[in-house]
């Protein structure tokens, strides 16, 4: 049985329960073993707010937390759930939590200045962003186009799409996840098939 609120989500079966809170970027698990019973009763949100572990003396300076997926970056000193690197660089994945970015049409003209336009160049769909990419490594995006290029309404395609289905560029993850990367305006049932693997 699956049950909780958005922060809490208790997974009980067979007199045990899993329960782990989803606020952070990865799961946090708050308890494993016998069943306590349903989420009614307050005791997992008690358990979300006595979860966090004290800070002691020669400790990170954040609570280590004890989440699915360990990592150096949480302050988990055992060992971690992910381990290797990147061309000699060592890796520490950093997790975020996915968020809805795509704003409302009248944010979009509030953000814009008197006499702009807030709409993409024709033929583009605006930008697309890669949440959960770790923002302070490089990345290598290759358009693959194997099986044919996706057909496209009239328009002309952002330069990074057509340079990327020509030969591997690299962008950084905080274009990638933070400011997005504009997009040509598919025709119906078409896909564009983006290749985004980490260098450094």
């Amino acid at each position: 049985m699956l049950s909780g609120t958005d922060a809490v989500i208790a997974i009980r079966a067979g007199g045990t329960a899993f329960i782990v809170e989803v606020h952070h970027p990865t799961p946090r698990v708050l308890h494993w073993g016998a069943d306590l019973g349903g989420p009614t009763d307050g005791r997992n949100e008690e358990l979300r707010l006595t979860a966090e572990s004290a800070i002691l003396n020669n400790s990170p300076d954040e609570p280590r937390v004890l989440s699915v997926w360990p990592s150096e970056y949480d302050g988990w000193s055992g060992t971690t759930a992910q381990s290797g690197n990147a061309q000699g660089y060592a890796t520490t994945p950093r997790p975020t939590r996915p968020r809805s970015t795509a704003p409302s049409p009248a944010t979009a003209r509030r953000r814009c200045s008197p006499g702009c336009d807030s709409r993409p160049p024709p033929g583009q769909s605006g930008r697309v962003r890669f949440p959960g990419l770790d923002r302070t490594a490089r990345y290598r995006v290759v358009i693959r186009e194997e099986l044919g290029a996706a057909s496209r309404h009239q328009g002309r395609d952002p330069e990074w799409v057509a340079r990327a289905a020509e030969h591997p560029i690299e962008l950084s993850g905080a274009v990638l996840a933070g400011a997005g990367v504009p997009m040509p305006t598919l025709n119906p049932q078409q896909a564009m098939l983006i290749d985004i693997g980490r260098i450094s």
